[in-house]
């Protein structure tokens, strides 16, 4: 297989403090992190042959089946996925409970049989390391299992459209700064608790429906705009990357 350039969504997984576990733990939370994705994936339509994915010590990372619509994929992050994260916490015998950031990414990747590699798939990591992600999760509430950033990319292409079941005014702007040369990233955090506090529409749709304020990155105090804490959910083989989880 030759090394292509594709348009591809990916989704990211990490585990909150995973270390914590001993060996008979870190198997747990494996299985039930494979569990969920694996019916996360299934409800979106993806055919499995079609999916590559990686598990990396405490996350997963998954190239979805480039059949699956990315507004589906995100309405079952927002249905099934609490649903499973939310039984398994409350039914310890049906898989160990896990606390999950995840982020929702798309964009143009290069891969072949042993590697993916790109600017984009170095952006996902980014975010899903980033302090808004760690710091909403670590300040939520025990009834919070996950917590989800979706990429601009995906905000423009499948949340702000106002898809069946996707809640545009659910989503908060967060800002990850520059970092030894890379550029600042935006993202949409997940926060159904804090809807309707969105600023006065700066460009109004088509549909006349107010969208959420976006903060300038390169403005000054751009970066530390939006308040993201507390934010709550209640609800094969990949080569090596150079990018790492860090639970």
């Amino acid at each position: 297989m030759m090394a292509v350039p594709a348009r591809r969504t990916m989704l990211l997984f990490d585990i909150e403090d995973s270390q914590r576990h001993h060996d008979a733990g870190q198997q747990a939370i494996r299985q039930t992190l494979y569990d969920v994705v694996g019916a996360l994936l299934e409800e979106s339509g993806a055919d499995e042959a079609a999916c590559r994915t990686e598990y990396r010590g405490d996350g997963l990372f998954v190239l979805v089946d480039p059949a699956v619509r990315l507004p589906a994929l995100l309405r079952q992050l927002l249905i099934t996925l609490p649903e499973e994260l939310a039984h398994r916490r409350q039914n310890h015998g049906h898989g160990a409970p896990v606390r999950l950031r995840i982020v929702l990414h798309r964009g143009t990747v290069v891969e072949d049989e042993n590697d993916v590699v790109g600017s984009t798939l170095n952006s996902a990591f980014r975010l899903l390391d980033s302090d808004p992600l760690r710091s909403s999760l670590r300040e939520a509430g025990p009834g919070t299992d996950f917590v989800l950033c979706v990429s601009e990319t995906v905000y423009d292409d499948a949340v702000w459209p106002g898809h069946k079941g996707v809640d545009r005014e659910a989503f908060r702007q967060v800002v990850v700064p520059a970092k030894n040369g890379s550029r600042v990233l935006t993202g949409w955090l997940y926060a159904p608790e804090r809807r309707g506090q969105a600023a006065e529409p700066s460009e109004p749709g088509p549909d006349s429906a107010a969208r959420p304020e976006r903060t300038d990155p390169a403005a000054p105090g751009g970066a530390g705009v939006v308040n993201v804490k507390g934010a709550q959910v209640s609800g094969g083989h990949v080569g090596t990357l150079t990018n790492t989880f860090n639970g």
